[in-house]
């Protein structure tokens, strides 16, 4: 356990010697952690170790994570447990979408966004949730 509370320290020294085979440990301790019910660290861990731990549905046997900050699976149908959770999702799927290795949306979070909407409408700002819906139908990945 006294390693675990050191992952920042373990994630700073494997970024600042970089070697082959980085990816795939800092996977590796991502699912430690997670085992260990800390999803904030292990997702820092995932966002580092890039395409090889793989941003996707719970649903999904490939997919390491698939809300940041947040474990999907065990929010289930009920997402109104973590809209943090949400909002850091579409913070990153934004940020891989930008740059020189743009990577596409990430349609798993359709539903996600669709709860957003709804937040939005109930809290009274109907016109953005209805402009947030707009972009969501519009989107190449429904």
């Amino acid at each position: 356990m006294a390693g675990l509370e050191r992952w920042q320290e373990t994630l700073l020294l494997i970024l600042n010697n970089r070697s082959h085979g980085d990816a795939q440990a800092l996977l590796a301790i991502g699912k430690i952690l997670a085992n260990y019910g800390r999803p904030e660290a292990a997702h820092i861990c995932f966002i580092f170790a890039g395409p090889v731990a793989v941003f996707g549905g719970a649903d999904s046997d490939a997919s390491v994570f698939s809300l940041v900050g947040s474990d999907a699976s065990r929010l289930g149908l009920d997402f109104g447990g973590d809209l943090e959770g949400i909002l850091l999702s579409e913070i990153y799927e934004y940020a891989r979408s930008i740059g020189p290795a743009a990577i596409p949306n990430c349609p798993h979070l359709q539903a996600y966004k669709m709860y957003h909407a709804e937040v939005l409408a109930e809290n009274g700002q109907r016109t953005v949730g209805q402009q947030y819906c707009e972009t969501i139908s519009s989107s190449k990945n429904m």
